[in-house]
């Protein structure tokens, strides 16, 4: 009897093993692909087949969607485990939210979603519990919104005391010599402040508060210029605070009229000047004049100066300086130049040329110094 003996070939792998192992690995990250997508909502028809948080939660956002605010609540109420139905419950908004494994739930915000139901059925007290509660767990813009539209509504018809504004650095109407200011301060009022503006500028408010504090750097340009503060709170209502600033950043000028040397002396006759107010003057130290309760644009002045000479100092309402030295060089300086100008004046006019320092001297402002003030002058 003939007995057949299987033939195997050796070194020829069969086809079919490197293809299988492809398969399974494939299907392997299928399977494992699979656990990372979230779950579809089954609330078609407003039905659903499973009794969890994510489940109801689904199924609110998908009646909101519709309008149908009050079934919404109920779900998020469901949830939150407020009301019975979920099996499990999760009570935290967050902005990922894990159900079971790999699978998440993306912005999950039952109380937020809830209290926005709650606004919309005009339960206002109700609706700003539960953004309270969401923005103290995880902060969002929308929950700020409804949560200032909520308390506007609490308040609306309320008497309340309009907004208040406190500037602790800046405040009121003053001169400066400063290229800028600083305007600091608080806004306050049991309206909620949610608007501010300084200086034309409004600040970032997206969530209303009892107080507001702010602090703005502001330029300055030359002169008056005057900075409005504004605060409104929830229900409308505003307060005005106006800054007034006066730049001045030119020192005062002084001018000499005259002088005379007598008994050891020279007796000096001058006029200080400045735009916005001259505030004192001294010499050596001594005052000769003080401009307290408001400065005087013109102060004419008579000085006594020593042989040796003195150093005079002018400061004008914005804290600007002026020190010049008045010594027998200087005079004689202005002796000249009071000389010459007289005569440039007597030639225009036609007359003679020959006329005297002193007839002419009270006819011209002949300075000392720096720069001019008129024809010239004392300026820093």
């Amino acid at each position: 009897m003939n007995i057949r003996k299987p033939h195997i070939a050796l070194g020829q792998p069969r086809a079919f093993g490197c293809r299988g192992r492809s398969v399974a690995l494939v299907a392997g990250l299928l399977v494992v692909l699979a656990g990372c997508v979230a779950p579809a909502p089954e609330h078609a028809g407003g039905q659903i087949h499973r009794h969890n948080w994510w489940n109801y939660y689904a199924r609110g956002l998908w009646f909101m969607k519709e309008g149908r605010t009050g079934e919404a609540a109920s779900d998020f109420r469901r949830s939150l485990g407020v009301e019975r139905g979920a099996r499990l419950r999760n009570s935290r908004d967050m902005w990922r939210a894990r159900t079971y494994g790999l699978h998440f739930v993306e912005a999950y915000f039952p109380n937020r979603e809830l209290g926005v139901c709650l606004y919309e059925l005009g339960k206002y007290e109700e609706a700003e519990r539960y953004l309270e509660i969401s923005l103290g767990q995880e902060p969002s813009g929308r929950a700020k919104h409804y949560l200032n539209l909520a308390r506007h509504k609490k308040m609306a018809g309320m008497r309340l005391p309009p907004p208040e504004i406190k500037v602790v650095s800046g405040d009121g109407f003053s001169y400066t010599r400063e290229r800028g200011l600083t305007v600091k301060g608080e806004a306050s009022g049991p309206g909620l402040i949610s608007g501010l503006t300084v200086g034309g500028r409004a600040e970032f408010i997206e969530l209303a508060a009892p107080a507001m504090p702010f602090e703005r750097r502001l330029r300055l340009a030359a002169g008056t210029k005057t900075f409005r503060v504004v605060a409104r709170d929830l229900l409308g209502r505003q307060t005005v605070r106006d800054v007034v600033r006066v730049a001045d950043w030119q020192p005062p000028c002084f001018s000499v009229r005259g002088g005379a040397a007598k008994n050891g002396e020279w007796t000096v006759a001058g006029v200080c000047r400045d735009d916005f107010g001259v505030a004192e003057i001294k010499l050596d130290g001594k005052m000769v004049f003080s401009g307290e309760g408001g400065g005087i644009f013109e102060v004419p002045v008579e000085l006594r100066v020593p042989a040796a000479g003195a150093t005079l100092s002018a400061v004008d309402r914005a804290g600007n300086r002026l020190e010049c030295r008045i010594d027998a060089a200087a005079l004689a300086q202005v002796e000249a130049e009071s000389y010459m100008l007289a005569r440039a004046a007597a030639v225009r006019a036609g007359q003679s040329s020959g006329w005297s320092y002193m007839e002419r001297v009270e006819s011209w402002s002949c300075g000392l110094g720096r720069g001019g003030c008129g024809h010239a002058g004392f300026r820093a």
